[in-house]
């Protein structure tokens, strides 16, 4: 199964029109293509860090001896990207006033749209106790603290100290 964030825009989404759902884990093309796979989700600044990034390990592989420094530099930053590049862009939602909703576990996008929007129809609005598949995120944590993608400055990114992902 997967796991989808739901995001919904500043000021709510009634109809599920602006809805967007985010797949949360490994993403492929990023891996492969990422200065395009940015350019397509339109994170300007990530595609001119990989852009960079891109330049300058093709560089080193075109100097004889630093060919291995470049690649293997090449395969960790492409790594990274298919690693985080999903919670990367919900990051970027979240800047701009997005909200997460909640958290859908289903084996395909359609199937996660069913579920999410067939929950959110029948209760109003998401509820964890409803189904298993369905987790509220302002509902996750028990100890107060405020959930969703909130890190702790010691935090890079791939790894989370708070238990959140």
């Amino acid at each position: 199964m997967k796991t989808f964030v739901v995001m919904t825009p500043p000021g709510g989404d009634p109809d599920g029109i602006e809805t967007r759902f985010i797949r949360d884990g490994f993403a492929p093309l990023a891996f492969i293509f990422p200065v395009f796979w940015f350019l397509w989700h339109r994170m300007w600044l990530w595609t001119g860090a990989f852009f960079l990034v891109a330049a300058v390990t093709n560089w080193l592989m075109a100097t004889g001896d630093t060919f291995a420094t470049g690649f293997a530099f090449s395969v960790a930053t492409s790594l990274y990207a298919g690693l985080e590049g999903n919670r990367l862009r919900t990051a970027k939602l979240e800047a701009r006033g997005w909200r997460m909703e909640a958290l859908v576990d289903a084996f395909s996008l359609d199937e996660a749209e069913e579920v999410f929007f067939t929950r959110h129809a029948a209760t109003g609005s998401v509820d964890g106790t409803v189904e298993p598949d369905v987790r509220d995120v302002n509902e996750m944590r028990s100890d107060g603290a405020k959930t969703g993608f909130q890190r702790p400055a010691e935090s890079f990114g791939m790894f989370e100290w708070n238990g959140v992902r």
